[in-house]
């Protein structure tokens, strides 16, 4: 990942016309888990609807540990959920260890390895399913 994506990430997302990206609406497809577990096994990423079993209830418009993201693709036909969902995980992964972790927000405590937990706020989540979108739009327009 190079320096000008990383800050195009962190700057803002891009709002992007051909997408639609709520969080905690109840017509949702990804679940993502914006923190970073006592578990190092257990680090923030974006999940399939049935990948998690979690009781939606417990699920506010507030909530940010543990959230719903709905997402609408105008005019496009071309990406999946399932392949925006991997992608963009490909892309926290390489910011995460880009940055060092810099720009995310410390979470309670650190990991059983003594490793500080991190945050992942909305802005920065869309701005990674943004970039994804865009990443895989291109490579299937080629």
């Amino acid at each position: 990942m190079k320096l000008r994506r990383i800050r195009k990430i962190k700057k803002y997302p891009l709002g992007l016309k051909e997408l639609d990206i709520s969080f905690n609406d109840i017509n949702w497809q990804i679940w993502i888990i914006a923190f970073d577990s006592t578990n190092d096994a257990n680090k923030i990423r974006f999940l399939k609807s049935k990948d998690l079993d979690y009781d939606l209830n417990k699920i506010k418009i507030t909530s940010r540990a543990i959230s719903i993201i709905n997402i609408q693709f105008k005019n496009t036909k071309n990406v999946s959920i399932e392949e925006l969902i991997k992608k963009a995980n490909i892309i926290l992964f390489e910011y995460r260890n880009k940055t060092k972790d810099i720009f995310l927000s410390p979470f309670k405590w650190n990991t059983k390895n003594w490793i500080r937990r991190r945050r992942l706020d909305f802005k920065t989540a869309r701005a990674i399913l943004e970039e994804a979108f865009i990443t895989l739009k291109s490579i299937k327009e080629k």
